[in-house]
């Protein structure tokens, strides 16, 4: 069970160095809080977190750090993390287990780098305004459960032509909601 504790870069630095020393795998959840979190560099090597991975309310502005990270068992959370203004650093993820829930960052402009994800086995939410694009998704071929977008500023949601699976309650796409934007266009 995943405990949030308030982390600064040299507890960061403590934990890089023990997922170098266990293979580059966290056989665990993964909670990363707090402002006193600046960089993720130290996580260089983390290949796979065979539970959740939450990064809440830290200072990092990228991702940097995470490149080699290609799977997740659990969840991906980003929540409240204002400074983060890329989600540079994602490149290699391929797989998350459960939900992806990206809410909140007040800086998050760019999801460009997650253009390698292609599975989400649960929901794949989002919840950011200043995001007016989802096109780094566009690898993405199946969402388990639902997908929900909430974002004032979205104008672009490309990527969902390379779905071919949203499973959920109901038939594909039928589950999707678009909140609180009445200039986005969706053609299926």
């Amino acid at each position: 069970r995943a405990v949030e504790r308030q982390l600064d870069d040299a507890a960061v630095e403590a934990l890089g160095r023990a997922v170098r020393a266990n293979g580059g795998v966290y056989r665990g959840s993964l909670v990363i809080g707090g402002t006193n979190v600046t960089t993720l560099a130290p996580l260089e090597g983390l290949r796979e977190v065979q539970g959740s991975l939450q990064l809440m309310r830290t200072a990092v502005p990228t991702l940097r750090g995470l490149e080699s990270l290609a799977a997740i068992g659990g969840d991906l959370e980003i929540s409240g993390c204002d400074a983060l203004e890329t989600l540079e650093g994602l490149q290699g993820l391929h797989a998350v287990g459960f939900d992806v829930e990206i809410w909140y960052n007040e800086g998050l402009r760019d999801i460009s780098p997650l253009l390698n994800l292609e599975s989400i086995g649960g929901r794949l939410e989002w919840r950011n305004k200043e995001l007016d694009s989802l096109q780094g998704l566009g690898s993405v071929k199946r969402i388990g459960e639902d997908l929900v977008i909430n974002s004032e500023n979205l104008t672009d949601v490309g990527f969902l032509g390379s779905l071919e699976r949203v499973e959920g309650d109901g038939e594909t796409f039928s589950n999707i909601k678009e909140n609180g934007n009445s200039a986005l266009q969706v053609e299926l």
